[in-house]
């Protein structure tokens, strides 16, 4: 994606090669496309396949990022939700000292594209029905956007360690008896 972006930039500006930064482009996104149906079609058929159908449920996560998710899930026998979550990077670390309190940042250990996905299915998820009261509470609260997101993607984690660990499909009412914030 981020070659895709910065060939546009490069090339848009010289007349002669619009046609060809075009073309190129286009070939890219057919490339994506066909990396994207091929990464699906590995999680359908590995080891994971039936962990990869059920964390499709969570309101928000497509099959790319269940697919990441469920290899992660997979790798190791995670005992705690906690220990997931610190694999992903999206715990956050106090910046405290003495009497200060710092303002907490994520780890970023992990990684780096289960986080990406992570968010970006956070990104989808926040502009639903039933997502879409919780990213508005949280930014009620004082968060900033990419604040919210963070705390949505990692929801999104703990949402997915409880399917792996039941069995079971996501069920939206267990978000909402658990209140928008």
């Amino acid at each position: 994606m981020r070659a895709k972006v910065a060939l546009g930039q490069s090339l848009s500006t010289v007349a002669e090669l619009r046609a060809l930064c075009a073309q190129t482009q286009r070939a890219l996104q057919r490339m994506i496309e066909r990396l994207d149906l091929l990464i699906v079609k590995a999680a359908q058929a590995a080891e994971f396949a039936p962990l990869h159908r059920l964390l499709q449920s969570i309101v928000g996560v497509g099959p790319l990022v269940a697919a990441q998710l469920a290899q992660a899930l997979t790798r190791m026998p995670w005992e705690r939700c906690e220990s997931f979550i610190a694999h992903t990077g999206l715990d956050p670390r106090p910046q405290d000292s003495g009497k200060h309190r710092g303002r907490r940042r994520i780890t970023k250990h992990g990684p780096p594209m289960l986080r990406h996905l992570l968010y970006l299915a956070a990104m989808s998820a926040s502009k639903t029905t039933l997502w879409k009261p919780v990213y508005k509470a949280l930014r009620d609260r004082g968060l900033e956007s990419t604040e919210a997101l963070v705390v949505l993607a990692r929801r999104i984690a703990r949402i997915a360690f409880a399917i792996s660990r039941s069995g079971q499909p996501f069920d939206p009412k267990f978000l909402k008896q658990a209140g928008a914030a």
